[in-house]
């Protein structure tokens, strides 16, 4: 029973975290191109960003998953979990950069560096909110699991 939840836990968070990845990205661009910075080069398609999230997408989650992200973090240390998930970003963004430097595709490194300081904070802002909403859940009788010791 439990390990179904845990199960449930797990792929929420994957979901949550892919999703803010890819929201980071979007708003990256954004910020970039709509936001009134001056592009010279003029505004690229919108598609070539779309085509590099589709790639980016799997390099995050295996890079957070290597990183141990997927599990929950219950007992561990906030600080160690913040730290993975700017580890597991800062891979995320070296095969991306390889890739585009790979493929010549040129994407704005405005861009990719708005997406790493944007994915990383706000993945590490939606882990510390859940922790703490985790916490004040345990703190009123919920979420709590009890164990029996015989011997």
């Amino acid at each position: 029973m439990l390990f179904r939840y845990s199960e449930v836990f797990r792929t929420s968070l994957m979901i949550s975290d892919l999703s803010l990845v890819a929201a980071s990205w979007a708003l990256a661009y954004w910020i970039r191109f709509y936001s009134g910075w001056p592009a010279p080069q003029g505004i690229p398609e919108i598609e070539l960003y779309a085509y590099a999230l589709a790639g980016l997408l799997p390099v995050a989650f295996f890079a957070l998953r290597a990183r141990g992200l997927c599990l929950p973090q219950r007992t561990g240390s906030l600080i160690r979990e913040v730290g993975a998930v700017i580890g597991a970003m800062a891979v995320t963004i070296v095969i991306l950069l390889a890739v585009d430097a790979a493929l010549r595709t040129w994407l704005s490194r405005a861009v990719i560096g708005l997406f790493a300081v944007l994915a990383a904070g706000s993945i590490s802002a939606f882990r510390i909110a859940g922790r703490g909403f985790l916490g004040h859940l345990r703190r009123k009788g919920y979420n709590l699991r009890y164990l029996v010791v015989v011997g």
